[in-house]
């Protein structure tokens, strides 16, 4: 007992846990054609490929599930052309309502039912289907479904010539588009509005009217209502007696679709195209393609319209079988169209049949059946161009206007708004702008700041501030660079890594003859004068290369690069005899002139030492010193020699 006890919880168990993977998958799916809504309009190919790739028996298995994608198959289908499948997922749907299914869902599938009979030509049987839906749908009038399918009965009304109704439905479907601001409402709204004023002979409000339509589907990019409107423009010109606009307008509705069911767009296609050419009288080019039209699709509208033109084409071609032949299956379709019966779609039959019986030579019969015609259509056109249907149309397009008038407002109180928006944006961004120009500014002064003190800071670090010459640090410390740069070179030459050229630089020790009696007799500050004008003697032999740094109160020293015994002994020479020849004039106005001597020292071997060639120079600038001053001694290892 224990064990089958725990045998029947494990089995409840699996079954609670498969039911959970159930729904989990089954949530996924329904999400999945939920978030089909914008593509069975924009893409509906795409939709029915993704439609197609969804497992099919895990859809089966779920009735309400089924019914939502059989919905969604039956939409995408429509949008795309693919008819016979939209009849058949509708006939699919229809069987799987019942008590439980939701509401929405029954009424958006008896809708497409009321567009099916539509389309098929059952206008009564549409009008009572799409009324029960608009009715349903009383309470819920902001619903797209509401407006959709009062849209769409008042179409079926304006087929079945019920104008008066035809547009009070269809202005109430506009006022409430409007208020929605639902772009595709008012888009089919317009559109239906182009077919109404054509069907009721206003041309140029129905083209105003299809072009509006046509405009926001081009906007929102939805291939089967761009289409659609482009066809209701070129045959609204194909009936104002405009061929060559009315063609443009075909063309531009097969490009339009192109990419959605060929059978059914090239239908309408060949449709339009045939019904110009034999109306302009061109029957051996309309001929063929009233037949390709025949042979593709089962409109009866369409049908009859086009065995009505094959009649009168067959009849200039003295082809009266076939004329009759025709003219029997049009009259054998309106008899299949009740809704038709007595409008001026019907009683054009006659007015054919007369033309054909004049062709054939029997001018009694066509007359009887011309003034039998012209009757029947004065009686309709009475009925139909009323002046209360006038007025009716008139105050209508008034009122549209006007709500046009305050939908244009809203909009520009919206863009105003948005504009406004977008001001208080970009000066906010350019406030932004300013503060972050001023703060790069002020970076950029800073651091620039910054890069002037430290050059000064640097400058100060290697430079005598008297004179402006490189102080003591520098001058060593580029001795010392050169001559470890030399040696390395040296050594990599002992090597054999590359030839060791042989080198030869100069240091001199320069130093100011009895400073010390001028600072004492005059002041140091003619002192100072002193020590400028020697910096300025030596400024005047340097070379690119060179360095004159002053090391000491009035000591100098001069580093030349590149030099021989001959030269530089030269350039000593020439600072000597300008430091000679240039005059001071004191604070007390007196002029005085000083001497320098100087110590030369010779670097051609570059295992020296900074320390030791200062020692030299230093050695060879006290030789000038015991030797009189105003002269120059070169250091040499054995001996000094006097210049």
């Amino acid at each position: 007992m224990l064990f089958k006890y725990y045998f029947i919880l494990l089995v409840n168990l699996l079954a609670i846990f498969q039911l959970s993977a159930n729904s989990q998958i089954y949530d996924k799916l329904y999400g999945e054609l939920f978030a089909l809504d914008e593509l069975v309009v924009a893409k509906p190919v795409e939709a029915l490929e993704r439609l197609d790739l969804m497992d099919k028996k895990l859809v089966q298995s779920d009735p309400r599930l089924h019914l939502f994608w059989l919905l969604r198959q039956a939409e995408a289908s429509n949008y795309s052309y693919h008819f016979e499948q939209f009849e058949s997922s509708v006939s699919q749907a229809k069987d799987l309502i019942n008590l439980s299914t939701p509401s929405e869902i029954a009424n958006r599938i008896n809708f497409l039912q009321g567009v099916i009979y539509q389309r098929k030509g059952d206008y009564q049987a549409a009008i009572k289907i799409l009324t029960e839906v608009v009715n349903a749908l009383a309470h819920h009038k902001k619903q797209r479904l509401y407006v959709r399918a009062l849209i769409e009965l008042a179409y079926t009304r304006s087929l079945a010539e019920q104008f008066e109704t035809s547009l009070l439905e269809l202005q109430h479907a506009f006022e409430l588009a409007t208020q929605m601001g639902s772009e595709l409402l008012l888009g089919i709204t317009y559109e239906t509005y182009g077919a109404l004023y054509g069907y009721m002979d206003k041309r140029e409000d129905s083209i105003m009217a299809y072009q509006k339509a046509h405009k926001i589907y081009l906007a929102l990019n939805y291939p089967y209502y761009i289409g659609e409107s482009a066809f209701g423009i070129a045959t609204t010109y194909r009936y104002w007696g405009k061929p060559e606009k009315a063609l443009d307008w075909y063309k531009r509705y097969i490009g339009a679709v192109n990419g959605l069911n060929k059978t059914y767009t090239e239908f309408f296609y060949f449709y339009g195209v045939a019904m110009i050419l034999a109306e302009e009288n061109n029957c051996e080019a309309a001929l063929p393609m009233i037949e390709s039209a025949l042979n593709v699709a089962e409109f009866k509208d369409y049908r009859a319209e086009l065995f009505k033109q094959k009649a009168l084409c067959s009849a200039k071609r003295q082809k009266f079988a076939d004329a009759s032949e025709a003219l029997n299956q049009a009259k054998k379709i309106y008899l299949q169209m009740p809704a038709l019966i007595g409008t001026s779609w019907e009683i054009e039959v006659q007015k054919i049949e007369a033309q054909v019986m004049a062709l054939s030579g029997d001018y009694q019969k066509a007359y009887a059946l011309l003034e039998n015609y012209y009757r029947q259509l004065l009686a309709v056109k009475q009925n139909n161009v009323s002046n209360r249907l006038e007025n009716l149309r008139l105050k209508i397009m008034n009122e549209r206007e006007q709500l046009e008038l305050i939908k244009l407002e809203k909009q520009s109180a919206i863009q105003q708004l948005k504009l406004n928006e977008q001001l208080q944006e970009i000066k906010l961004q350019e406030t932004w702008l300013m503060i972050s120009v001023v703060l790069f500014i002020i970076i950029v002064g800073i651091a620039w700041w910054q890069y002037q003190v430290s050059r000064k800071l640097k400058a100060l670090a290697i430079t005598d501030e008297l004179t402006g010459l490189s102080n003591r640090r520098l001058i060593f410390t580029t001795i010392d660079r050169m001559l470890k740069s030399g040696a390395k070179r040296k050594s990599k030459a002992r090597l054999g890594f590359n030839s060791h050229q042989p080198v030869h630089h100069t240091l001199m020790l320069i130093d100011v003859d009895d400073l010390k009696p001028i600072n004492d007799e005059y002041g140091h500050q003619d002192g100072d004068k002193v020590i400028k004008m020697v910096a300025d003697a030596g400024r005047q032999v340097l070379r690119d290369g060179d360095v004159f740094a002053r090391i000491g109160g009035d000591e100098y020293m001069l580093f030349l690069t590149r030099t021989n015994e001959q030269l530089e002994l030269d350039i000593a020479k020439r600072i000597i005899e300008q430091v000679g020849s240039t005059k001071i004039t004191t604070e007390s106005g007196n002029c005085i002139s000083v001497s320098v001597s100087i110590g030369v020292v010779s670097i051609t071997d570059l295992d020296v030492d900074p320390e030791t060639l200062y020692g030299r120079v230093d050695s060879a600038l006290y030789q000038a010193k015991s030797a009189g001053r105003n002269c120059v001694k070169r250091w040499q290892k054995i001996k000094t020699s006097s210049i």
